[in-house]
């Protein structure tokens, strides 16, 4: 090859490669473009598909309101609220349908407290959307309806006013009433159910929601209601909560100092707001030998929580004796949870001045009153005196007086288990026979 060749061949090599470069960034702009259009395309089919949603649901919401404006008070009174399906072109639409009392004097919800007379006319409101989600809010249109005159002749309003633990609205809980007219309302944002134009008469207010309690544990509560003609008749407060837990083990403390799992036979949970005569509610173990481990469930969710302690009568609560150095278990709680806590069981063991062969059980019977439940303590010890005492057993706090036996004799003696700490009680009367 010539030199004049080998130049132009040299010179046209760096043209092939940029021609190459050229080629490859022609395709990744032409690449980029054709993604972004398809994105655009795309976009564009999403929005629309919304769009078209959209007015399909604003036309059932318009039809759905002038459907419940052609319906009279009666009827939207006491059928609604109401749901149902809907079915524009294959797409499933859920449309749902209420009405509500509102109190022309204030424009609001009807509160159980206004004392303004019943409530003057009725919100209606359509709330419609797809039954499956395409990114859109509910259409919601809203309107009222004024009752004609003398519609609701010789009636009456129950309102109940429902509370939460902090004496605020619970909202959206169901109440039903029974009596001359059966119907069941919703709380509304005032937390009061209101029973407008009804029939004058003695009426059964029930609330009973699964999860939820009153102040006494009570799921399905009951209280009486009356309504008077032309009146608005309120029942009391009632404070109706998501229930709470307690979960409670136990442990004592033996002669060494050390700290050990223990067994109760009973839980007691208490809370001066608990409408019974103790202020508290108690838990018995099937066992008759105790668990180490028991449950409070159902409980109203009190604020200042409750006051937790091993036994099942007021002598047992470590509170009494808390100038012997007791400490009181206060346990917080809160609405639709679990609390979890540890029990001082306090320990004792016993002896003897005079020696008594294989014992049997220590059985422990409570002298306060108020206090019945036996303690009954199997143990495995073969004798005991004046040196060596029966096994520790926990016992909950309190006075009890002490038995020990071999099955034919017995030791007595008292015990007051008044403070945490680890006791030996001397049991130096004699009896015959087995303790009873």
């Amino acid at each position: 090859m010539s030199l004049r060749s080998r130049i132009e061949t040299l010179r046209h090599r760096p043209e092939a490669g940029i021609a190459l470069v050229e080629v490859v960034v022609s395709a990744s702009v032409l690449l980029a473009a054709t993604g972004a259009t398809l994105g655009l395309i795309d976009g564009a089919q999403d929005t629309s598909v919304r769009s078209k949603a959209r007015v399909v649901a604003a036309d059932l919401a318009e039809q759905d309101q002038e459907r419940l404006r052609a319906t009279s008070a009666l009827k939207l009174d006491a059928e609604f609220p109401k749901t149902r399906a809907e079915t524009v072109a294959g797409v499933p639409y859920r449309v749902d349908s209420t009405a509500t009392w509102l109190s022309d004097a204030t424009g609001g919800d009807v509160t159980c407290t206004n004392g303004g007379g019943q409530a003057d006319y009725l919100q209606i409101t359509s709330t419609v959307a797809p039954a499956t989600d395409v990114g859109n809010a509910p259409v919601r249109v809203v309107s009222l309806v004024a009752p004609k005159v003398g519609t609701f002749g010789g009636t009456g309003t129950l309102a109940v006013p429902v509370k939460d633990r902090s004496a605020g609205p619970m909202r959206s809980l169901p109440v039903t009433v029974s009596g001359p007219r059966a119907a069941t309302r919703g709380t509304n944002g005032a937390g009061c159910a209101v029973f407008n134009y009804f029939p004058s008469g003695a009426y059964t207010v029930r609330l009973n929601t699964p999860g939820y309690v009153d102040k006494s544990g009570t799921q399905d509560v009951a209280v009486s209601g009356q309504i008077t003609a032309g009146q608005v008749n309120s029942t009391a407060d009632q404070f109706y909560d998501r229930a709470a837990r307690v979960d409670a083990s136990f442990e004592t403390t033996t002669a060494a100092g050390a700290t050990v799992s223990a067994t109760a036979i009973e839980l007691t949970v208490a809370n001066s707001g608990i409408p019974n005569q103790t202020g508290s509610f108690v838990t018995r173990s099937a066992l008759p030998a105790g668990d180490a481990a028991m449950a409070d469930a159902g409980l109203f969710p009190f604020e200042d929580g409750y006051s937790v302690y091993a036994g099942g009568c007021a002598a047992n609560d470590p509170a009494k004796y808390t100038a012997a150095g007791a400490t009181a278990n206060l346990v917080p709680v809160d609405p639709g949870a679990a609390a979890t806590t540890k029990v001082l069981v306090p320990s004792a063991s016993f002896t003897s001045r005079t020696s008594l062969s294989n014992v049997k059980h220590v059985l422990l019977t409570p002298t306060d009153p108020g206090c019945t439940t036996r303690q009954d303590h199997a143990v495995a010890k073969t004798s005991i005196s004046k040196t060596v005492g029966t096994p520790a057993v926990a016992v909950p706090f309190g006075t009890y007086q002490a038995c020990v036996d071999d099955g034919s004799n017995s030791r007595t003696g008292t015990l007051a288990n008044t403070s945490p700490a680890f006791k030996t009680v001397s049991l130096d009367t004699v009896v015959s026979g087995r303790c009873t």
